[in-house]
């Protein structure tokens, strides 16, 4: 019984020890491990019993693997367990780590040469990288992608997806990346020969990984700097750069193929010549084991042409011997991979080629698009301007008018209370009364004050009619005809097919004319009565008014009124001549001279054109 007991306590035990807590735990040591580099990495996720645990410890442990053996460069074995990785990130539907299976799976690929199902991975993570909010993880990809540019030689388009990772990661703070992504920067410009450029990130490639204590960053920043420096023939800052990558590296119990290299080369360079080949040979020695054919046969070739300069014939033979044999086999190998990355080549040109062509498509009909959205906003705001500019003249012009038409009103208004005129006249009352004729007085003043009435009503008009005006002429005529002792007769010959009473006209329009008539013309004769005659009648489109008279002419005026040394001027008549200019385009205004058949002057005549279908603005 007391054995019984013993056993199932044994038995307890041991479940125990498979338990999740534990895995976590083992899980957690395995990473902390892998973040410093220690080959303690595997020995514990060894310990993991994965036929006991859950699918997301599965993919926890699946997934350290991965990342060790994609440190050590591992990549066969990194291939195995990232595919089991990838299998149970679909089981759980994790998008996030399928994300990164598919990454890494992609990466592998290139390294191994096969850039085709690679970058189809590269780009299948890129693009389901966007679904997530880990900007990291993007960054990764970037980097990546970055890597098959580079292979393809396309080395600007290599730094520029760099640079943008280096940003993501600079943006989340995460030194570490920041260090390998400098790191990555500091080599490619290295290959491009920018080597200040290539030192600038290399030296912050070094500081962020000395931050966090990161012994491997160090190592590879120093190793880097180092092979600049030779490039830059200062082989002694070169020595001393690669002496420390040397100890960094021996720190963390790492052979490093390109340090043995660049130590080799460089002692080379310096002439300490045994020391170079102790480093070339732990070179060739490290390739092998990590299977790197270029690195051997770069190592081959270096290694027999040193016995060849010595004349170690023998050592020489060996050497180049391996070199024609590593160089045959690699070939035949790699023949595939060349084919698959000059395919893989070709396909990504063919695919830039039809994006090329597909943005310049886009392109041309956004250009297109933005030029007709211009062109009608252009249109719109040419339309607009004219139209505020339209109507700001058309405003301008109307105010203009509108102080024109006061300041010809007032003038005209001043000129038909002409002071001879209206002295004349209230003169004449005087004399009817004087002389008793009580009844021509009072109708000399009835007419005086009618005619008075309607100037001061009509000045204020814009328009009247034909029959007020014409009965405010006739009272005007008829003053007139008694001021001057009736030393002139009038008709109004008016067409019977002109409506009067709805015929509109400005006001005061004609009266200028027939003053002019009478005080320059008709008062002045001395042998024969004056006559006025207006004629009124439609022509075309318009209504002409002829105002003759007999009198003695306008040069015979200029002359008696120079002799009489008069001060008198006719204001009303310019006035009424810039008025009809302002009235319509269309007006006409002639004024004639006539003259009998010995050539002596017989009078004047003035012909008015108004167009009926004006549409009067104010004046």
């Amino acid at each position: 019984m007391v054995n019984l007991c013993l056993c199932l306590v044994l038995l307890f035990s041991n479940l125990s020890d498979s338990s999740p807590q534990k895995t976590d735990s083992l899980l957690s040591e395995a990473k902390a491990c892998l973040k410093k580099n220690s080959t303690k990495t595997v020995s514990i996720l060894q310990d993991i019993d994965t036929s006991n645990i859950t699918n997301n410890q599965k993919l926890d442990t699946y997934t350290t693997y991965t990342k060790y053996y994609l440190k050590i460069e591992n990549i066969d074995s990194a291939k195995i367990f990232n595919q089991k990785r990838l299998e149970y990130a679909v089981k759980l539907n994790s998008l996030k780590d399928i994300v990164n299976a598919k990454n890494n799976m992609g990466e592998l690929l290139c390294k191994q040469g096969e850039f085709k199902k690679g970058m189809q991975l590269l780009s299948e993570s890129y693009q389901l990288s966007s679904q997530i909010e880990d900007r990291v993880v993007r960054a990764n990809i970037l980097s990546n992608l970055a890597y098959v540019y580079y292979s393809y030689n396309n080395k600007n388009k290599s730094v520029e997806l760099l640079c943008e990772a280096l940003k993501i990661y600079c943006d989340q703070k995460d030194t570490v990346n920041m260090s390998y992504m400098n790191n990555n920067i500091g080599i490619l410009y290295k290959t491009m020969g920018l080597y200040n450029k290539s030192i600038k990130h290399l030296n912050q490639s070094f500081y962020l990984a000395s931050k966090i204590a990161d012994t491997l960053g160090v190592a590879s920043a120093c190793n880097n700097m180092g092979n600049i420096y030779h490039l830059l023939n200062n082989d002694k800052q070169a020595i001393k750069y690669l002496r420390k990558s040397l100890y960094f590296y021996k720190s963390i119990n790492r052979d490093e193929l390109s340090l043995y290299s660049n130590l080799g080369t460089v002692y080379k360079s310096m002439g300490i010549m045994d020391s170079s080949m102790y480093y070339l040979n732990c070179a060739l020695s490290t390739a092998k084991v990590q299977n790197d054919n270029k690195k051997i046969i770069s190592l081959l070739k270096e290694i027999s042409e040193y016995y060849k300069d010595n004349n170690q014939w023998k050592e020489a033979y060996y050497f180049s011997n391996q070199y024609c044999n590593y160089k045959e086999s690699t070939y035949e190998k790699e023949l595939p991979e060349i084919i698959d990355r000059i395919k893989a080549e070709a396909d990504l040109k063919n695919q830039k080629e039809t994006i090329r062509l597909l943005n310049e498509k886009n392109n041309y009909q956004k250009l297109y698009l933005h030029q007709k959205n211009m062109a009608i906003v252009a249109l719109i705001a040419t339309i607009i301007v004219l139209i505020l500019l339209g109507k700001n003249l058309y405003r301008r012009k109307k105010e203009e008018n509108i102080r024109k038409r006061l300041i010809l009103e007032q003038k005209l208004f001043r000129s038909q209370m002409n002071p001879h005129f209206f002295f004349n006249s209230l003169s004449n009352i005087q004399a009817f009364l004087l002389n008793n004729n009580t009844r021509q007085a009072v109708k000399y003043i009835a007419r005086f004050a009618r005619l008075m009435r309607q100037t001061l009503e009509n000045s204020v008009k814009n328009l009247i009619t034909f029959e007020k005006e014409l009965d405010n002429l006739e009272n005007y005529l008829a003053l007139q005809q008694i001021r001057h002792y009736n030393c002139f007769d009038y008709i109004i010959n008016i067409n019977d097919s002109l409506d009067i009473q709805s015929l509109l006209i400005p006001p005061m329009l004609l009266q200028p004319f027939v003053e002019n008539s009478i005080e320059h013309g008709l008062r002045h004769l001395e042998n024969n009565k004056g006559k006025l005659i207006i004629d009124i009648f439609p022509q075309g489109k318009g209504i002409r008014i002829v105002i003759t008279d007999n009198g003695v002419g306008r040069q015979q005026a200029e002359k008696i009124n120079s002799q009489l040394r008069t001060d008198h001027t006719s204001y009303g008549l310019e006035i009424t001549k810039e008025r009809l200019r302002m009235l319509d385009s269309n007006t006409e205004l002639n004024i004639i001279d006539l003259y009998d058949n010995q050539n002596n002057s017989c009078g004047t005549k003035v012909e008015i054109l108004i167009p009926c279908n004006t549409n009067y603005r104010v004046m």
